[in-house]
């Protein structure tokens, strides 16, 4: 006991002037000390600091973090503190550290600085790993993250950022918000469906593969939540299904890679397994509309991608499903369709729709049927004989080809007759003011004269005649 109470007694002068160093020090001073700190102490446990720094740990830190404040508030460059208070939160049983950095709200203020328009790459990667200790820190400290608008910032960050790096670290910090933290988890779900959308493919491709991993971890207790009357509504809708095929209109064969598999992940969930065979069906759909009156240009790499991906999918699933899915989505007929193009033929989606047909006509049932009825038997046999998809197309014959495009023409004509849109219906106002038109004309026809003068009213109530005008 005596010996530590002259250790202490002795290391006091030396923290008193650590701290008088800082205190009185300029900025060159501070930036050398932070230097010198992170450089001893960069992998330092909580007690090693607190024992290093001479039981002054939190008064090194609290000076820190009142140098960040006014140093981001000037303008200056904020990496060096922000990597020196890391060390303090990083540190294994270093929670004491980070409880009072949260309580004189450096959280708030690494938010607020990661929103500065003028912040270099550096500071951003500094101010971004930051977050992530604190995140690792448990679900307490991911809320307070999420309160102050860490996820917004972060998804901004994405949209702006230019280095790979620095979207990568954005990326894993709103996969951790996202896990574990059910008050939060759907507000980070719809930041990375947001970032699915944007202009640079390497976003895209990250979002995507977030937005990939959390739905694998997603709970099944999380997939539903209880609106206020009670109902149970499901977390993850069709607006998943339809960013996730919006992507396949890129030609970025990493991000084309990403799609296919946050695919798997949708189609393994039940009820998005309809929403997302329907939005790659709705692919062919438009493309086959395109002429038509409000139709929409599918680009054809599109087409293909979406044809693949239903081969893929649908032999996949469940017996039942799979034969259930086909017909109600008339799948088979709208392969076909990529078959069928005599003016604006397409190798690649040809090759893709082959392939798709190819994986299907190993189900029996209802799938073989169709297939016999819109390509004809030979066709069939020809397809399934060929090992590779874009001989087979070139091998065929014309009459084959001739039969497979009557059989969708008929098939077409049939999907646009039932989509004719209906009678228009006017609104009651309207036909009251139509009814009373018609009832005008209807009585100044019946008040005509033989001679067809008009009768016009004079200022005192008389009538009088008014020859017709020729």
């Amino acid at each position: 006991m005596q010996s530590i109470g002259k250790q202490h007694t002795s290391r006091a002068p030396r923290l008193q002037e650590r701290l008088r160093r800082w205190d009185q020090g300029n900025r060159q001073t501070r930036i050398r000390m932070l230097e010198e700190f992170i450089d001893m102490y960069q992998h330092a446990t909580g007690p090693q600091l607190e024992s290093e720094l001479e039981n002054g740990a939190s008064l090194f830190l609290a000076r820190i973090s009142s140098w960040l404040r006014l140093s981001y508030a000037l303008g200056h460059s904020v990496g060096l503190q922000l990597q020196a208070i890391s060390v303090f939160i990083a540190a294994s049983s270093g929670q004491r550290f980070l409880a009072e950095f949260v309580e004189v709200g450096g959280i708030a203020t690494v938010i607020e600085i990661l929103k500065l328009p003028g912040l270099s790459e550096e500071d951003k990667a500094r101010a971004t790993s930051l977050l992530s200790s604190v995140a690792a820190a448990g679900r307490h400290y991911k809320e307070i993250v999420c309160e102050g608008y860490g996820i917004e910032v972060l998804e901004g960050l994405m949209r702006s950022s230019k280095s790979e790096d620095q979207l990568e670290e954005a990326r894993e910090l709103l996969v951790t918000l996202g896990r574990g933290n059910p008050a939060f988890s759907t507000h980070v779900h719809k930041a990375l469906l947001r970032l699915l959308k944007s202009e640079s493919s390497v976003t895209q491709r990250l979002a995507c593969s977030g937005l990939r991993t959390l739905l694998g971890l997603l709970p099944t207790s999380q997939l539903y939540v209880t609106d206020e009357a009670g109902n149970s509504v499901p977390v993850v809708d069709s607006s998943y299904c339809e960013a996730a095929v919006g992507l396949l209109s890129s030609f970025n064969l990493q991000l084309l890679y990403e799609a296919n598999e946050l695919f798997t992940v949708l189609i393994s969930m039940e009820q998005l397994e309809e929403s997302l065979l329907e939005e790659l069906v709705k692919q062919l759909v438009e493309a086959a509309d395109d002429a038509q009156p409000g139709g929409k240009q599918v680009p054809l790499h599109m087409q293909a991608s979406a044809a693949r991906a239903l081969g893929q999918l649908l032999s996949g699933i469940a017996a039942d499903k799979r034969e259930q899915y086909t017909s109600q989505l008339q799948i088979v007929p709208w392969l076909c369709t990529l078959l069928a193009r005599s003016q604006t033929p397409s190798p690649e989606c040809e090759k893709a729709a082959v392939q798709a047909l190819q994986l299907l006509s190993l189900c029996a049932g209802s799938i073989a049927k169709d297939m016999q009825t819109h390509l004809g038997p030979r066709a069939v046999r020809h397809l399934l004989d060929a090992t590779d998809a874009s001989q087979a197309m070139a091998t065929m014959t014309p009459d084959m080809l001739t039969t497979i495009r009557g059989n969708i023409e008929a098939f077409l004509a049939e999907h646009r007759r039932k989509r004719r849109p209906p009678p228009m219906r006017m609104p009651g106002q309207v036909n009251e003011l139509l009814s009373g038109a018609d009832d005008k004309a209807a009585a100044d026809e019946g008040g005509e004269t033989e001679t067809g003068a008009e009768l016009a009213a004079d200022p005192d109530g008389s009538t009088r005649a008014q020859p017709e005008v020729a």
